[in-house]
C-alpha cells in the first residue's frame, strides 16, 4: 500500500476521533480542558496557514483542516457546556503563556531552512503545553474524560509512520511524540476502567 493511502487512512481515523469525543462534551460525559483545546486550535490554525500559504495539494492540506477544525469544534463545546467556569490557575496562565510564545516562535521560524530543527522543536514545545493541563486532569479524574477518541488518536499516529516518504528523524519525532502523549493521556483511562470492569460502551 501507498505511503498516500496511509496518511489519508491516519487523517481519517483523526476526524472520525473527534466524533464521540465532541458528543460526549456535549452530553456533559467528558471534562475537555478548555485551555489545552484552545492551544491546540492555535496550532492547528498556525500549521493549516503555513502549508496553505506554500501552496500545498488538497490531498496534503486534508489532515490539516482537521487538525484545526477538530479542535476548534471541541473547545467551543468544551466552553458552552462547561458546569463552572474556574479562575485560571498559575499552571494555565503558564501553559496559555509558554504555548502561545512557542506557536508564534515556530510559525516564524519554519520557513526557514536553516532553522527546521528548532521550529520542530517549539512545535512540540507548543504541543506540551497544550497537551500537560489535560494530562494532570485524567491522571487525578480519571473517570471525567474517555479513552477511545485518544486511543483513536494515538493509532493514527502510528499510522501516519507508514506514509512518511523521507527518512529523516525530523520526519518521525512529531508523530512519535503526538502517539506517546495520547497514550500517556489515555493509561490512567485505561487503567481504571480495565480494574474497576467498565463497560465497553463508557469507554468511547
Amino acid at each position: 500500500m501507498s505511503p498516500e493511502f496511509f496518511g489519508g487512512l491516519s487523517a481519517a481515523i483523526i476526524a472520525l476521533s473527534a466524533i464521540p469525543y465532541g458528543l460526549r462534551a456535549w452530553q456533559r460525559k467528558t471534562e475537555p480542558n478548555v485551555i489545552s483545546w484552545v492551544l491546540w486550535t492555535g496550532i492547528g490554525l498556525a500549521m493549516f496557514l503555513t502549508y496553505y500559504g506554500a501552496g500545498a495539494n488538497i490531498e496534503s492540506m486534508a489532515p490539516l483542516v482537521f487538525g484545526f477544525v477538530n479542535p476548534l469544534i471541541i473547545a467551543a463545546i468544551a466552553w458552552i457546556r462547561i458546569r463552572e467556569r474556574e479562575p485560571l490557575s498559575a499552571f494555565e496562565w503558564a501553559a496559555v503563556v509558554f504555548g502561545t510564545a512557542a506557536i508564534i516562535g515556530w510559525y516564524r521560524l519554519q520557513g526557514t531552512p536553516e532553522h527546521v530543527a528548532y521550529a520542530l522543536l517549539l512545535a512540540i514545545v507548543a504541543d506540551a503545553c497544550a497537551a500537560v493541563p489535560t494530562l494532570l486532569f485524567v491522571w487525578k479524574h480519571p473517570m471525567k474524560d474517555r479513552p477511545g477518541a485518544w486511543m483513536m488518536f494515538a493509532a493514527a499516529q502510528l499510522i501516519m509512520l507508514l506514509s512518511i516518504a523521507d527518512w529523516t528523524w525530523s520526519s518521525y519525532l512529531l508523530p512519535i511524540y503526538l502517539f506517546l502523549g495520547a497514550a500517556f493521556i489515555s493509561l490512567p483511562m485505561i487503567f481504571v476502567r480495565l480494574r474497576s470492569k467498565t463497560p465497553l460502551r463508557d469507554w468511547i
